[in-house]
């Protein structure tokens, strides 16, 4: 994590060093991290982040990004932090209302919903882009499910 918000960067500034860069494609943060959401209202350990590498780098990112989701012992950080949450889940919700649309569209079949499915994918396309708000969050839910994986996975490609 770079220059992002204030937020993270000050969770940043506090104790995290040694972290993985997200701008070194040999430090692939998808490929080293999983990233969940859920997304139910005050659902305890709305996010979670697991480590597949038991590297320093690897652990002091989860480590960070917990902190950054999750707040620490500072009351403004929790603050910011429930903030934070609030708006991914927002972004989650979007994704999903997106994602459950476009395959209503594929079931009834209907020629005429045509732009309407054009239209989703290229919303769908814009959520897994590199440029979207919590991309790897979303992008993990694509990776974890066969059928998401083989019909959005070609989106996927692009480096975060």
């Amino acid at each position: 994590m770079f220059f992002c918000c204030h937020h993270c960067n000050s969770t940043k500034l506090v104790k995290f060093e040694n972290i993985l860069n997200c701008t070194d494609l040999d430090d692939d943060i998808e490929k080293k991290l999983k990233y969940y959401c859920k997304t139910f209202p005050n659902t305890d350990n709305q996010v979670i982040i697991e480590a597949l590498d038991s590297d320093e780098k690897v652990i002091n990112t989860k480590l960070l990004l917990l902190a950054v989701f999750l707040g620490t012992e500072n009351p403004n950080k929790i603050n910011e932090s429930i903030n934070l949450r609030k708006y991914l889940i927002k972004e989650m919700k979007k994704f999903e209302d997106d994602v459950i649309a476009y395959y209503e569209i594929i079931e009834c079949d209907e020629s005429h919903f045509k732009s309407d499915k054009d239209t989703l994918l290229r919303r769908i396309k814009i959520h897994l882009s590199a440029s979207s708000p919590f991309t790897s969050f979303k992008r993990q839910i694509i990776k974890d499910n066969s059928k998401l994986y083989q019909e959005f996975g070609q989106y996927l490609t692009e480096p975060l």
